[in-house]
C-alpha cells in the first residue's frame, strides 16, 4: 500500500506492477461498498498485472455519509 498526496489530503492506494514493461495502466475506484483494499479485487489486480497493465486501486469513500 502506498500513500500519496492528493491536494491537501494523504490518500492510500494499492499499486500492482505488471510482470513486463508497460505504458498502460488502469485506475480503479470502486463504489462506496467496494472495499478497494479488500481481497475481493486481488484476483482482478493479478489478472491485469499478468496481462501487462499497471493497476491502481483507490478508495475515494471514507464512509457512507
Amino acid at each position: 500500500m502506498l500513500r500519496i498526496n492528493i491536494g491537501s489530503e494523504l490518500k492510500e492506494i494499492v499499486l500492482s506492477i505488471p510482470s513486463r514493461k508497460s505504458d498502460v495502466g488502469i485506475i480503479f475506484v470502486p463504489g462506496i461498498s467496494g472495499e478497494a483494499f479488500g481481497a475481493r479485487y486481488d484476483l482482478l489486480a493479478e489478472k491485469f498485472r499478468q496481462a501487462g497493465y499497471y493497476f491502481v486501486r483507490y478508495a475515494a469513500w471514507k464512509d457512507r455519509e
